[in-house]
């Protein structure tokens, strides 16, 4: 998992987010097996940076709710801190702060296990409006 995570990290910030959205797939998808939700947190951010870049931030600021929501008491790093400095703050700013807002509200809401079915898009019933 922490090696998915750092790929991915590591894939985002040289711009293949094609490669990091995998990684970060991949590190959900283990948290959800393994039942390591604090590590879930991470992957869920770094799928919001993808979207970000992406320019989905329908989808993105959803994901940064519920990685802010699964947190469970551990610390987020400076790597964390960065990802939300270059990729995250500006798109709340590009969505505008009203609708960025509202969306982070919805994705705070999710389950864990549901968190990690809306960033796979396994479960499009979740997915807000």
């Amino acid at each position: 998992m922490l090696l998915q995570g750092t790929l991915g990290i590591a894939k985002l910030v040289v711009g293949d987010a094609d490669a990091a959205h995998d990684a970060f797939g991949e590190e959900l998808r283990l948290c959800r097996e393994l039942r390591v939700l604090p590590l879930a947190s991470e992957g869920l951010l770094g799928l919001a940076a993808v979207e970000a870049v992406r320019g989905d931030l329908h989808r993105a600021a959803p994901l940064v709710g519920a990685a802010d929501a699964h947190w469970y008491g551990s610390q987020q790093d400076e790597v964390m801190a960065r990802l939300r400095t270059a990729f995250i703050d500006p798109a709340g700013t590009r969505h505008g702060s009203e609708a960025w807002d509202a969306a982070v509200r919805d994705g705070a809401a999710f389950s864990f296990e549901d968190a990690i079915a809306y960033a796979l898009d396994e479960a499009s019933a979740l997915h807000p409006t």
